[in-house]
């Protein structure tokens, strides 16, 4: 991509024809084809949606995605999209966004979008998957993509939160790793989900996958 191109990306940010108090800072990837995936959230007759928007090398946006480029996600309580990525599946580029779910007790969202912006049918419930970790708030910041003996694993962090008496409570790093089809791996830590307590108040910020002499770790970064 040209300076150029970056420069016209920049300025079709500005002006998509998104309500104006957008917001487009949660999540950004890059797609094999060259196109750029850009994610957040809007607002709907007073709602916030979550909101996934589809620009070419050249930053306009691709009307082959959603409604004119942009797709808005339907939702319940009022999620924004809080990382994103991209899977192969069966030789077809999906697309992974993670949210937050509830209002009192929050969970992971983890959902799955066709090419075309529609969610994809055979990913959990209707291209969602909702994941309860300790219980009371459990809010995801950065998704990844390991590949495990062929497939494409979809590996979800942030934090859970979790009453620790006394009238306080304390956050847990947490990691969840899914199958393909947004089932838990019960290959990892048996149940899919690890919570790691370093101190009063842990929250995974961002993960990456990195290979050491042929075996996958999973770094995690955060505070």
């Amino acid at each position: 991509m040209t300076e150029t191109s970056i420069g016209d990306l920049e300025r079709q940010l500005l002006i998509a024809p998104f309500d104006s108090r957008l917001r487009l800072d949660y999540g950004v990837a890059l797609q094999a084809d060259g196109k750029i995936l850009v994610a957040g959230y809007t607002m709907v007759n007073g709602q916030g949606r979550m909101l996934v928007a589809r620009f070419g090398e050249d930053g306009t946006l691709d009307a082959t995605f959603g409604n004119q480029g942009v797709a808005i996600i339907d939702s319940a309580s009022g999620e924004s999209v809080s990382g994103m990525t991209t899977q192969m599946v069966n030789g077809e580029e999906k697309i992974i966004v993670v949210s937050y779910t509830g209002i009192s007790d929050i969970d992971f969202l983890t959902m799955r979008l066709n090419a075309n912006g529609t969610p994809d049918g055979t990913f959990g419930t209707q291209g969602r998957v909702v994941t309860n970790i300790l219980g009371t708030q459990d809010v995801p910041n950065d998704v990844a993509i390991e590949k495990v003996n062929g497939e494409d694993k979809i590996v979800v962090v942030g934090y859970a939160r979790f009453n620790a008496g006394g009238g306080s409570f304390n956050d847990d790093f947490a990691v969840v790793r899914y199958n393909t089809d947004g089932s838990l791996d019960t290959t990892f830590d048996t149940d899919g989900k690890v919570t790691t307590n370093l101190s009063a108040s842990d929250q995974a910020r961002a993960v990456a996958i990195v290979n050491v002499t042929g075996v996958n770790k999973i770094v995690v970064g955060g505070l």
